[in-house]
């Protein structure tokens, strides 16, 4: 026997209201009666009927239901015609992938507006859209010349002149890098 106050999530489901059970199920036999589409014309219609359907009920589009509506394919069926496979060709991909994007713009308004739980939000985007939580940063590499010992600055002896040449030098040898004159150096203490 389930613990009346329990807030486990699966507990959520021993108190729904028969009505709202009574109403699901009515709603999901509709839109399941209704065998595959054969062509994008009926793919097209099928989609804008499950849409209307669930404006005039009330009833959420969601992935799961959209597969029901169009004949009870699995979500991975609508991936692989979403994706152009299954012998379908590019346009029943795209009817597919504007379908889904429909339901996935919904939830985000939902989600921008307050209207869903953050982490249902969460859930949905995540699995339905792609969306991701996690940063990736590439890199940004650069390439500097190592200098052969002939080519440093003798610093034993090093007077203005024979700085400034060994900088002239060094900028030469990389144009790369901004090099100043030895009197605009910032010096140490200053």
């Amino acid at each position: 026997m389930a613990n009346k106050n329990s807030n486990f999530p699966s507990n959520q489901l021993n108190e729904l209201p028969p009505e709202v059970c009574r109403a699901t199920v009515d709603n999901l036999k509709e839109l399941s009666q209704r065998g595959k589409p054969e062509t994008e014309t009926e793919l097209r219609e099928r989609i804008d009927q499950y849409f209307d359907f669930c404006a005039t009920k009330g009833f959420r589009p969601g992935i799961e239901t959209l597969c029901l509506a169009l004949g009870g394919i699995s979500r991975q069926s609508l991936w692989v015609w979403c994706n152009g496979g299954g012998g379908k060709s590019q346009e029943w991909a795209d009817i597919c992938n504007a379908a889904k994007q429909f339901i996935i713009g919904f939830l985000e308004q939902l989600s921008m507006t307050g209207k869903i739980n953050p982490a249902n939000s969460i859930f949905y985007l995540k699995n339905w859209a792609g969306y991701s939580d996690t940063v990736t940063m590439e890199p940004i590499s650069t390439v500097k010349r190592v200098l052969s010992a002939s080519e440093l600055p003798h610093l034993g002896d090093m007077t203005e002149d024979t700085a400034q040449q060994d900088l002239d030098k060094l900028s030469q040898l990389d144009r790369s890098v901004n090099v100043t004159s030895s009197s605009e150096l910032p010096r140490l203490g200053d």
